[in-house]
């Protein structure tokens, strides 16, 4: 039985970085499209790679901590306004809504770190 659950554990996370890979692969064609028209260039003499660490940095930060902190926000109000049922599940569902853009902003981060590694 133990074995088992291990064995599903494996499975689910080898399932997740696969899913994480292939969504950084498949947001290619969006950074190909930033590149080219000059918003981020990497092709240029003058750009270093703490650049592109600050480029990364910013994209993840506008993503992921941003939502986070407006959510916590109207968290606290709705906390105060309702009763402990409906805040039970509004914690849930806003859990579950972070968690995917969680996830999806890692996958645009390790798309963006897969293309910045190819194009030098």
């Amino acid at each position: 039985m133990e074995n088992k659950q291990q064995k599903r554990k494996n499975l689910l996370y080898s399932s997740f970085i696969l899913i994480m890979i292939i969504g950084g692969i498949s947001v290619f064609p969006i950074f190909d499209i930033l590149f080219k028209n000059g918003f981020i260039k990497p092709g240029n003499e003058n750009t270093t790679i703490f650049d592109f660490l600050s480029y990364l940095f910013e994209i993840f930060f506008f993503i992921t901590i941003i939502p986070i902190i407006i959510a916590s926000k109207i968290i606290n109000k709705k906390f105060q306004d309702t009763n402990q049922e409906v805040n039970s599940n509004l914690v849930k569902n806003t859990l579950s809504f972070f968690s995917i853009i969680i996830f999806a902003s890692v996958i645009v981060f390790i798309g963006l770190v897969l293309y910045i590694a190819l194009s030098f």
